[in-house]
């Protein structure tokens, strides 16, 4: 997918098992035999990387799901999907 920009359409790697644990989601992925751990705000953010919504679109949902926005909220969700494709938990 190269560099995460706001047209990107990022998606959730298939496979990937998402279990809740408090205010946490873990992910596993089987195929990497790996686990992550992110918060509810990380969680519903990967949540909505479906490959249909675009960054700009993920960072709009993201903001009236939890009914703020932040000025920084698009860099943050770049930042977030930037990370998630490094762990190979995005395509």
């Amino acid at each position: 997918m190269g560099a995460v920009r706001q047209d990107s359409t990022p998606k959730a790697k298939e496979g990937v098992v998402a279990l809740g644990a408090d205010d946490d989601v873990v992910l596993y992925d089987p195929e990497d035999d790996r686990v992550h751990l992110l918060n509810i705000t990380a969680a519903a953010i990967y949540e909505l990387c479906d490959g249909e919504n675009t960054v700009e679109e993920i960072t709009r949902l993201a903001s009236d799901e939890m009914l703020y926005s932040t000025p920084g909220l698009a860099n943050d969700v770049i930042q977030l999907c930037t990370s998630l494709m490094e762990e190979g938990l995005l395509r």
